[in-house]
């Protein structure tokens, strides 16, 4: 039975991460904001967050991100950033309870600023604009933040967790 579990989680993760992949990847939007695209793939790590144990979530998160920046163009040399970024983002969510939780809505303000604060610092570092770039990272988790509070309710609507039994 712990297999069949076991199995069950690391194949959620998989399939977490390909989709977190393809919506970083082929799912974005030019970003009216500034440079960048606009994409659902921070909400998708966050529905990650609450459904799978952490440690889980955060390989979904950064491998899915990172190696959407390595096969995009240009964007390689943010992978470095995001694998030690994106995971930092979900430390405050909790599987445990709803989805659309006090401490899930709460856990989206410190995964905001990381997320906007990691690559204004990784734009610093890599020698782009950070000023410029800002908004438009801002406007992106924003959006992220917007469409995790959507899908947290589907979730919580439909009773997702339960028939995953990943508890």
């Amino acid at each position: 039975m712990r297999t069949r579990k076991q199995t069950r989680l690391l194949t959620i993760t998989a399939m977490f991460t390909a989709v977190i992949f393809i919506s970083t990847r082929f799912l974005g939007f030019p970003n009216p904001a500034g440079a960048g695209v606009i994409h659902p793939a921070d909400a998708i790590m966050y529905v990650a967050a609450v459904l799978l144990p952490l440690p889980y979530a955060m390989f979904a998160g950064a491998a899915g991100m990172a190696l959407a920046n390595v096969a995009g163009a240009g964007g390689a040399m943010y992978a470095p950033f995001t694998l030690i970024i994106k995971p930092l983002m979900l430390l405050l969510f909790s599987r445990h309870g709803k989805a659309l939780s006090g401490r899930n809505i709460t856990a989206l303000v410190p995964a905001f600023i990381i997320n906007v604060a990691g690559y204004t610092f990784a734009n610093f570092i890599i020698g782009v604009n950070q000023w410029i770039m800002m908004p438009g990272i801002a406007l992106n988790s924003t959006v992220s933040t917007v469409l995790f509070v959507l899908l947290a309710g589907v979730i919580d609507r439909i009773r997702l967790k339960e028939q995953l039994d990943l508890e």
